[in-house]
């Protein structure tokens, strides 16, 4: 089964002279990758105010996911890293 982990990473100005990530704060663009990832069915309501992520293309699959609260990314803003666990069903 997949499991969505959530990782405090940090502020964003920990991730600015990042070359590889990319910027998204288009909604359906945030919805898509939150739904892909499993995300909301965690049941966390706070996790609905994530409106902005930063993410790295690897061979055309996301390599690493990075969110943040609201649209601007502010350099004081927390960030939490997103990742998928494979734990196979007993």
């Amino acid at each position: 089964m997949l499991e969505t982990i959530i990782s405090y990473a940090g502020k964003i100005a920990d991730l600015q002279n990042r070359d590889d990530l990319v910027l998204l704060t288009d909604s359906q663009d945030v919805k898509e990758i939150l739904d892909d990832l499993n995300f909301f069915t965690q049941g966390d309501e706070y996790l609905e105010d994530i409106n902005g992520l930063f993410v790295s293309l690897h061979d055309g699959a996301y390599g690493e996911i990075y969110a943040f609260e609201g649209t601007v990314p502010y350099l004081t803003s927390d960030i939490w890293k997103l990742e998928l666990s494979w734990t196979p069903r007993d």
